[in-house]
């Protein structure tokens, strides 16, 4: 009897954690900006803290500073709507994890010389970011 209760306070314990951390994170896809680039962006944020981040790519030139910045700023609102705290209480969490893929391509073409054309592929990415405390 008592390996059942202990096996299903393993499995609660489990689905709690797995809640807490769903909560902890957010994505965003489909955002018009070349998966290199928000990678060449998001390489230096990892272990900063979160609401420092968010102002610092305020500032930031180029558009992957704009995009992650909202997706960062999304795991922030996810985290307090979790904890049932504000965001600016939320100064002692930084970002754990950032992982940036590839999205769908947009196809285009350029015509040139000949009645020939030239592809264009405009990339997308996708962007997820996990938070946690210090």
């Amino acid at each position: 009897m008592s390996e059942i209760n202990n096996k299903q306070l393993k499995r609660d314990a489990r689905e709690a954690l797995r809640k807490e951390r769903r909560g902890l994170s957010a994505v965003g896809k489909f955002l018009r900006c070349p998966p290199r680039k928000a990678q060449m962006r998001a390489k230096g944020l990892v272990g900063a803290p979160v609401l420092a981040t968010v102002e610092a790519l305020k500032c930031a030139p180029g558009s992957s500073a704009r995009l992650l910045r909202t997706v960062i700023f999304s795991a922030i609102s996810n985290a307090a709507r979790v904890l049932e705290r504000k965001v600016e209480e939320l100064d002692d969490f930084v970002i754990d994890k950032i992982l940036v893929g590839d999205g769908p391509r947009l196809k285009r073409f350029h015509p040139v010389s000949h009645g020939t054309a030239k592809p264009i592929l405009k990339r997308m990415c996708r962007v997820e970011v996990w938070v946690k405390r210090k």
